[in-house]
C-alpha cells in the first residue's frame, strides 16, 4: 500500500500565495504590524550571514577601491531585495494584490539611506555625495529585482490540487 507523505511547511518559506508559512495563521492586523520588523529581520539576517563573507573577500583590498565598491554594492542590492521580499511576504494581502503592495512598500527601503545620511550629518560627519547616490541606486536596483520577482511569481498560474487517493477522484 502506498503512503502519501506531505512535506511539512517550514516557517520561513514563502508559499504559493507569496506569504510566509508562519504568518498565514496570524491575525491580519498583527501581520501589518510585523511588515517592517520582518523586513529589517531579513536585512539583518543577510547582513549577519553575508557580511563576514564580504569582509573576508575584501580583506586585502582597500576600502575605496573599485573592487570593494562593486562587491559591496552587489551585496547591498541583495540585502535590499530581501528586505522588500520579506515585507511583501508578511503583508496580509491576496496573491493578486501582492504586486501593488510591493510598489507601495518599496518606499520604505528607499528612506533607509536618507535616514542614515541624516543621522550621520547630525553626528557632525559629512557624507560623500557620490556614495550616497550609489547607495540610493543600490536600493532602487534591489527593489526592482524584488518587484520583478513578485510579479513573475504572482502571475504564474497555480497548479490544480491533485487528489491524494483514488477515492477522491470526482466522477
Amino acid at each position: 500500500m502506498k503512503e502519501n507523505k506531505k512535506e511539512k511547511a517550514k516557517g520561513l518559506e514563502i508559499n504559493s500565495d507569496y506569504d510566509f508559512n508562519f504568518a498565514v495563521k496570524l491575525n491580519p492586523l498583527l501581520r501589518w504590524i510585523l511588515v517592517v520588523p520582518m523586513g529589517i529581520a531579513g536585512l539583518l539576517m543577510v547582513q549577519l550571514a553575508g557580511g563576514w563573507m564580504v569582509g573576508f573577500m575584501l580583506r586585502g583590498v582597500a576600502d575605496d577601491s573599485i573592487i570593494a565598491i562593486i562587491v559591496t554594492a552587489i551585496f547591498g542590492v541583495f540585502k535590499y531585495c530581501i528586505f522588500l521580499i520579506s515585507m511583501i511576504a508578511t503583508a496580509p494581502v491576496a496573491r493578486q494584490n501582492k504586486l501593488r503592495t510591493a510598489l507601495a512598500l518599496a518606499l520604505i527601503p528607499l528612506f533607509v539611506p536618507l535616514l542614515i545620511e541624516r543621522a550621520v550629518n547630525n553626528l557632525g560627519y559629512s557624507v560623500d555625495s557620490n556614495m550616497m547616490a550609489l547607495n540610493i541606486a543600490v536600493v532602487l536596483i534591489g527593489e526592482a529585482i524584488a518587484i520583478m520577482s513578485v510579479r513573475s511569481e504572482t502571475q504564474k498560474k497555480l497548479p490544480k490540487p491533485q487528489p491524494e487517493s483514488p477515492d477522491e477522484i470526482p466522477a
